[in-house]
Parts: structure tokens; sequence; C-alpha cells
């Protein structure tokens, strides 16, 4: 086992993160001398969290990766998995999201093949079933 997807990736998005480490490295070299410097670093501390960003099928569990942030999802703790374009941050790169809810938790994520993605996972977890673009209880 252990298929990987890639996050899709909206255009504005990685847009809005460039521009943002080019200006932030660029405010960090004008003020140099006066300590400035350490702003320059910030667009390190942007990829940190922001690259990779892919989601893992793994033997027993779900693992979403976004920079060196790491969430575990058990396949028998997934109660539901349906399509969002929810705004709320979360290792996501593109609106075009799945909702994962898990427990009382809930996360967001936005595969590049969202269908591949809802056929393996369903492949994974036997007591939902893949209906249209979600993955539901079977009844």
């Amino acid at each position: 086992m252990g298929q990987s997807f890639n996050s899709k990736i909206d255009w504005w998005l990685a847009g809005i993160l460039i521009l943002a480490s080019v200006v932030l490295v660029a405010v960090g070299s004008l003020q140099w001398r006066d300590g400035g410097w350490a702003i320059g670093f910030a667009p390190i501390m942007i990829a940190l969290f922001v690259i990779p960003c892919r989601y893992e099928l793994r033997e027993d569990q779900l693992v979403v990766r976004c920079g060196i942030v790491r969430y575990l999802v058990p396949y028998p703790s997934i109660d539901m998995v349906t399509p969002s374009r929810n705004p709320i941050s979360s290792p996501a790169l593109s609106l075009d999201r799945l909702e994962i809810r898990y427990g009382k938790k809930l996360i967001l994520i936005s595969p590049l093949d969202k269908e591949g993605f809802l056929q393996a996972l369903a492949g994974v977890t036997p007591r939902l079933r893949l209906v249209n673009d979600r993955l539901i209880p079977r009844t």
C-alpha cells in the first residue's frame, strides 16, 4: 500500500504566498542593518509549513502532511467525506476541498485527483461507500 496524492494548488493562493515571500525578503534586505534581516527568513518559515502538501493512504491510516505538520487519521474513525469549499485554515492549497469527518474532528484536504483519492479511500474504509463525489456510511 502507500498511495500518495498531491494537493491541488489554486493559482491565486500560490501567487499570494510567492508575493508575500518576495516582499518579506525585500523589506528584510532594506533593513539589514537595523535587524530586519530576520524578516528575510519568513519565506523559509512559510515553506516549512506548506511544502510538501500531500495525502498518503498507508496501511492503517490516512497521513495528511503539509510541510512539517502531520495529521494521522485512522481509517476506522472516518465517518464521512464530502466536498467542501470551506475557507478555514487547513492543510489544503486549494478551496476545491474534501471535508473528512472523523470522531468529533474534521480536516479539509484538496487532493489534485479527488476522484482517485475517493476511490482509493473507499477501498480501505469498508464501512463507507462511494456515492457520487462523497463517502457515506453503508446502510
